[in-house]
């Protein structure tokens, strides 16, 4: 079994997306900044480096090293154009988003099974859904050890819950969520999904 099958997540580089994605301010000027001409990279064409914005997505130095060289550029998914998937999608979800005005939310899915990445978006009244899915990364982030992991005991759950039969055997990947409701009798139990640790 490899990491992270059938998971989702909302990692630092998510929340600092849409930390930008949802400031009115800077909205606009993000959209310009992903808009820009890409023949050369520069200083000025660095969409990345936007989310470093200390007003809202404030991505620290390591964080952005880690989505720069393991994620943009991951083995596992070199076939793909992936930085140009993304900033691709980050377009259309805002052009989405702005008429009428509304917030983004960001999600990233992945499973095992063949090479894989695309980034599918849903409109709602209410907001735009932008969400990553992809095949596993074929790598434990840097540190990340499932076997040892500890969660700190008051990380704050993600907003998704997960109702599974009850007493399946603990997996490695199960120190990410928190048991919140549980039936024996019955067989099932609810979890909250839980953020991995960076």
């Amino acid at each position: 079994m490899s990491f992270g099958i059938s998971r989702i997540s909302k990692g630092k580089v998510q929340q600092a997306i849409e930390s930008v994605v949802n400031n009115a301010e800077l909205r606009p000027q993000f959209l310009v900044k992903l808009k820009q001409d890409r023949s050369t990279e520069t200083a000025d064409t660095d969409w990345i480096a936007f989310l470093r914005h200390p007003e809202a997505g404030n991505l620290q130095p390591t964080t952005e090293q880690y989505f720069r060289e393991q994620w943009l550029q991951a083995p596992a998914w070199q076939s793909f154009k992936v930085e140009p998937i993304v900033r691709q999608s980050l377009i259309k979800a805002i052009e989405l988003a702005n008429n009428p005005i509304r917030p983004i939310e960001n999600y990233w899915i992945w499973m095992d099974g063949p090479e894989r990445f695309e980034i599918v978006l849903h409109e709602s009244a209410r907001q735009v859904t932008r969400i990553i899915v992809t095949s596993p990364l074929n790598q434990v982030p840097s540190g990340v050890d499932l076997n040892n992991m500890r969660v700190d005991p008051e990380t704050p759950e993600l907003p998704f819950w997960i109702i599974k039969r009850y007493g399946e055997a603990p997996t490695p990947e199960s120190v990410l969520e928190r048991e919140k409701d549980k039936n024996p009798t019955e067989g099932w139990s609810v979890v909250q999904l839980l953020p991995i640790p960076s």
